[in-house]
């Protein structure tokens, strides 16, 4: 069971870097693949005129912490519904 919540929590802890890496050394900027993948982006809309840089990093930080908590609930869904399916089929 940790280990469905650690691999949910890497994926959803690489999606905002590999973003952040496209956008800072290949200029790509996001679209509506981002904001399927990184729910939690669609708060970094108001940063637009941010007042400071600390502003700015503490709230994409945030955003991505959210995405990785979401994708490691996802992973022990996905974990938990897949023994279950196993379970029962070796039942049947």
């Amino acid at each position: 069971m940790k280990r469905d919540a650690l691999i949910g929590s890497l994926v959803g802890g690489a999606i905002p870097l590999l973003v952040w890496v496209g956008y800072m050394f290949f200029g790509y900027m996001a679209g509506p693949e981002t904001v399927m993948l990184w729910p939690s982006s669609i708060v970094l809309l108001g940063l637009e005129g941010s007042p400071s840089l600390s502003f700015s990093v503490a709230i994409w930080f945030a955003s991505a912490f959210v995405n990785v908590a979401l994708y490691a609930t996802i992973g022990l869904s996905a974990g938990a519904l897949y023994r279950f399916a196993t379970r029962m089929r070796k039942n049947v």
